[in-house]
């Protein structure tokens, strides 16, 4: 999820209560392969999960799930009621599929269901309204990202000051280092 956010707009949302609009990459074993564009769900009700890259995202009530551009994966599932957005992003930095259950799903599912309003309604000067809350539904996945309190006190410093300055393109490790003595 974290790298979703780098100044994506958002181009199709749609609802989905069958499986997600994708090609078999595999006949063999049911594996799947996501689009061309990034793509953004929310599970509105589902029960299941997604297998990929080694990774199981698991897929339930509440769930955001980011799968990158053709991406395999195998769906294991009994339901899947979900809004989906997909979007286009530098993929170079959307490298890893991900899923997390935010902290307020019903705000997010709020966005989600405000996104599929504002697409329905084919109004052509709302892209700037749904490119806005595109970047809220990004903003509030991005707070439910929770920091890993097994992270040693010791280098906790160094996560914070690499957190503050991440933009500075001349940051070096023996800064980084510094930082945490």
């Amino acid at each position: 999820i974290q790298s979703a956010f780098n100044r994506p707009p958002a181009y199709i949302i749609r609802y989905y209560k069958e499986p997600l609009p994708t090609f078999f990459a595999s006949s063999t074993n049911d594996e799947l392969c996501s689009s061309s564009r990034s793509t953004l769900i929310f599970h509105v009700d589902a029960d299941g999960s997604y297998s990929c890259l080694n990774k199981n995202l698991p897929l339930g009530p509440g769930h955001l799930t980011y799968l990158p551009p053709y991406t395999r994966y195998k769906p294991t599932y009994t339901h899947d009621k979900r809004i989906v957005i997909e979007f286009d992003t530098y993929q170079e930095n959307c490298l890893e599929p991900d899923s997390i259950l935010p902290k307020r799903p019903e705000k997010i599912q709020v966005l989600f269901e405000k996104m599929l309003l504002l697409h329905t309604d084919n109004m052509h000067n709302n892209n700037y309204k749904k490119l806005a809350v595109f970047y809220q539904i990004l903003a509030e996945a991005q707070n439910s990202v929770s920091q890993d309190t097994n992270i040693p006190e010791l280098i906790q410093p160094s996560i914070h000051y690499m957190t503050k300055h991440f933009s500075n393109p001349e940051l070096t490790i023996a800064e980084v280092a510094h930082a945490s003595n």
